[in-house]
């Protein structure tokens, strides 16, 4: 469901190990995928064109195995609707979604007992309609809300491991959802903030020790959440930040500059919200979600005011 960046990787990968794959796409993004197949470009994958089967109606799907639910946040209401049709007794609906939230929010459209929570460690991009281009990573975690690895995680870790992904079931899906919320609203939010990249960020040490205390004060939350999150995981990602390629940006801060709507209240706008439930001041975090607030649903257009 949905064939952006992650979902057309996914359904690429998928359909070449044998899988039976349908996209569930829309717009000119679905006329290409139909006309001429879903194209992959990657470093690692190969670069490929598969001819998968591809709609805009999952009444016409019937039941399935599995829905990779793969769409924005901003449309996970509207497509967790849209699924129903798809969805049997055993039907497994796996979230890929940033944040920590979405898996219960579809688990309230469709049924929790569905529902398989994922963390995707994966950076790809819908570039063209049809065409897709895989950036890094090829680790892929998923599991039960849960804890408990049950046999279906086990058949969808060794589907997605044929599929070529260095795929997990875990058995601490919570602290893996976030683990990655930690660091990707850290570097997400200061370089949208900054309207930059992580080199110039490092290359500034005051703007580095910006992007330390955010990264620190969500560990805060965190913790309140019952995720311990140690001393050792905050310095690896400081070193991951650091050996990042020089012009990296995070696919909201294409989407930003893009012009285009961003997920900032499944990021930074969740600890935020996280934090005031926990009555945890949360001053640097509230301090970019504000000031991004204005771009949430696009650039804004500048209007008269008395």
């Amino acid at each position: 469901m949905g064939a952006g960046g992650q979902g057309g990787l996914f359904g690429s990968l998928l359909s070449q190990a044998g899988n039976d794959v349908t996209i569930i796409a829309r717009g000119r993004n679905l006329e290409a995928i139909q006309k001429k197949g879903l194209k992959l470009r990657s470093k690692i994958f190969g670069d490929v064109t598969v001819q998968v089967g591809a709609t805009d109606n999952p009444e016409a799907v019937g039941e399935v195995d599995l829905i990779l639910f793969c769409v924005k946040n901003y449309d996970l209401d509207t497509a967790a609707e849209h699924i129903n049709p798809m969805i049997g007794a055993e039907t497994i609906v796996l979230t890929v979604q940033n944040g920590v939230e979405a898996p219960y929010r579809i688990g309230d459209a469709i049924g929790l007992e569905h529902v398989v929570a994922g963390v995707s460690g994966i950076n790809s991009h819908l570039v063209a309609p049809g065409e897709v281009q895989h950036i890094v990573g090829e680790r892929f975690v998923f599991g039960e809300l849960s804890g408990i690895v049950s046999s279906r995680v086990e058949k969808l870790e060794k589907a997605f491991r044929e599929a070529g992904l260095d795929a997990l079931a875990s058995d601490d899906i919570k602290g893996e959802l976030w683990s990655k919320l930690t660091w990707l609203s850290t570097i997400t939010g200061v370089i949208c903030l900054t309207r930059s990249s992580i080199g110039i960020i490092r290359d500034h040490e005051e703007t580095w020790e910006l992007l330390r205390r955010v990264l620190v004060e969500i560990t805060s939350v965190a913790l309140a959440e019952g995720v311990v999150i140690s001393e050792d995981s905050i310095d690896n990602w400081l070193d991951m930040f650091s050996r990042m390629p020089p012009d990296a940006k995070p696919s909201m801060m294409v989407d930003l500059e893009a012009g285009r709507r961003i997920e900032l209240d499944t990021l930074i706008g969740a600890v935020v919200r996280f934090g005031k439930k926990h009555g945890l001041d949360t001053p640097y975090n509230y301090a970019i979600y504000s000031a991004l607030k204005p771009y949430q649903n696009g650039t804004p257009t500048p209007k008269a005011h008395n």
